[in-house]
């Protein structure tokens, strides 16, 4: 038997030898044994429910978490703790304790983190109707992207790479997520069309202003000399747009402004991307370089679509 291993000393080592089930390695005479002569087993309880309930509830105290070290102390003390309560049996499953680790979150925070399973269609129901907790893994992940959207300076995070993990952990729990990246990818336009649109807007643009520098009405007759008493036709009437389209930065489309953009208002509710004024950021912080050549979306769909990661599993 391997239990021979853990046994320090050579004399405790006889004595089990000794003992009525270890040379036929049958565990339930040997254990008896093994508390006759060496003493019951420790019955001392280390954690209870409530041990979680004042961990969480220490933090919601001070206005909940902020910072992203603040939420690994937090998940480190949580797991261990639940992984003892689970062993004995205390809990059923991780699931049990869902809600009650989010309670050490602010309430906007956990607004957010809810809305964010919803939309992932991560609350499952029961038989009856009823809402069932979320599992473990969806929780760990959408409480982490809330932790470093939420945490102070993360609009100076760098690296793309950073936020390419961060984003692909939020996207990666979501089943199905690859053709809605693709379809994106399929929306964008090339960098050819978008060269020949630019150019023929600039052409209207230079049209109008030459245009309006004009002090003669462009359909009134022209003055002239001789005794011609018919009146000139004046200039032709210009083909092209007399006015700038209205352009949307996030998609380059016509026909509604960046603010109103139907693509925009998707992606933010998927949590793809997060506008604040004028700037739009990735979920990590990561600021959009701002670029009129070329959309928003090409940036958001195409560091959603790079290096696809795992969403991260809690060690049991």
């Amino acid at each position: 038997m391997q239990i021979g291993r853990f046994v320090k000393t050579e004399e405790l080592k006889q004595e089990l030898e000794a003992m009525d089930g270890y040379d036929d390695a049958q565990w339930d005479i040997l254990r008896p044994a093994m508390m006759e002569l060496w003493g019951e087993r420790d019955n001392t309880i280390l954690h209870t429910q409530q041990d979680l309930i004042d961990l969480s509830g220490k933090l919601a105290k001070k206005g909940g978490l902020t910072t992203v070290q603040e939420y690994k102390t937090y998940l480190g003390k949580f797991s261990a703790i639940l992984t003892y309560l689970i062993k004995n049996e205390q809990l059923r499953a991780r699931e049990d304790a869902s809600y009650q680790f989010l309670t050490a979150f602010s309430p906007t925070s956990q607004k957010n983190i809810k809305r964010a399973l919803v939309m992932q269609k991560q609350l499952p129901k029961g038989p009856d109707g009823s809402s069932k907790p979320p599992k473990w893994e969806h929780v760990i992940a959408a409480a982490e992207a809330e932790i470093r959207v939420e945490e102070p300076g993360f609009s100076n995070i760098s690296g793309f790479a950073e936020s390419n993990q961060v984003m692909q952990k939020a996207l990666d729990v979501q089943k199905g997520d690859s053709k809605r990246r693709e379809k994106m990818l399929e929306e964008i336009p090339n960098q050819a069309a978008l060269q020949k649109k630019i150019v023929d807007m600039e052409k209207e643009i230079a049209s109008l202003k030459n245009q309006r520098a004009s002090n003669v009405p462009l359909n009134y007759p022209q003055s002239g000399g001789g005794n011609n008493n018919e009146f000139s036709r004046g200039d032709p009437r210009p083909t092209g747009k007399l006015y700038e389209p209205k352009s949307c930065y996030y998609c380059h489309k016509e026909g509604h402004n960046t603010f109103k953009c139907p693509e925009a208002l998707k992606d933010e509710q998927q949590g793809l991307v997060r506008r604040n004024g004028n700037d739009w950021f990735l979920p990590s912080g990561q600021q959009i370089p701002w670029n009129p050549n070329r959309p928003i979306r090409h940036v958001v769909a195409t560091e959603s679509a790079k290096n696809p990661q795992k969403p991260p599993v809690a060690a049991p």
